[in-house]
């Protein structure tokens, strides 16, 4: 698997949320009428997590809606990517109050082009599957930071590192 690079254009990324409707991430920030998408410095940050419900992509996800007042001042969305069909998503957002898109990527297509999905080991066992990866796409649609294998318990952490908050 070849993983993207900082500085390089984030992929396409055009799935329905959990609300059934169509999202498109170059879209996303004139889209948009929260107050931190009418910034000209606007960033994404744009989640990768194997499945709603699981217990680390749970304390993953709430961890980003704890976090949500910081990063919306600092002029940055949140966006969630999994397998799970819109449904699901909808039933994980419902239950944890998530305030952000969450996309639906059933076929993996965009996990694979943003390098999110491979080799992973799993209670001992090893198989191809999603990766949990995060990445800051800038107003210019460039990755501004990317972070492999994210762990759930330091994730928030350094997000905020490295937006510099």
């Amino acid at each position: 698997m070849e993983h993207l690079r900082t500085g390089h254009p984030a992929p396409a990324l055009c799935l329905l949320d959990q609300r059934g409707e169509p999202f498109d991430l170059a879209e996303h920030p004139r889209r948009d009428a929260a107050e931190y998408r009418r910034r000209d410095d606007a960033r994404t940050v744009v989640y990768f997590f194997a499945g709603a419900f699981t217990p680390e992509c749970t304390t993953q996800a709430c961890d980003l809606r704890k976090n949500l007042a910081w990063l919306k001042g600092a002029g940055v969305g949140v966006v969630g990517v999994s397998g799970d069909d819109p449904q699901t998503l909808a039933e994980f957002d419902q239950r944890h109050g998530l305030p952000y898109p969450l996309l639906s990527d059933p076929d993996h297509a965009a996990a694979r082009a943003w390098g999110a999905w491979g080799t992973r080991t799993v209670d001992g066992r090893t198989s191809d599957g999603p990766l949990r990866a995060t990445f800051v796409v800038g107003p210019d649609r460039s990755l501004q930071a990317l972070y492999y294998r994210v762990d759930p318990a330091t994730h928030a952490n350094w997000l905020m590192r490295e937006l510099g908050l």
